[in-house]
């Protein structure tokens, strides 16, 4: 299911255009495709494990997880991940 909901390339498409529809984004930035792909991939699979979490709701992705959507999408520019905030 990770392949094919979370990972896969039409349906994360799918759901920027969704993104950018409820919170206004313009449209993604081409030279850091992989960073806006990695934020709909975590989106993703945290709505496939939770649902709808809702605004402030937030929870931890399992790190096996985490890793699969980095090791798949990883920075383009020298500059180190933001973990996990809780807000």
């Amino acid at each position: 299911m990770m392949e094919q909901g979370v990972l896969n390339r039409y349906a994360q498409d799918l759901a920027w255009r969704s993104y950018a529809d409820q919170y206004g984004t313009e449209a993604y930035v081409s030279d850091r495709e992989n960073d806006w792909r990695r934020h709909i991939a975590y989106r993703q699979a945290a709505r496939w494990s939770w649902n709808k979490l809702g605004r402030h709701v937030r929870r931890v992705l399992p790190a096996c997880v985490v890793t699969l959507i980095r090791n798949r999408y990883p920075k383009q520019h020298d500059a180190d991940y933001t973990n996990f905030q809780d807000v």
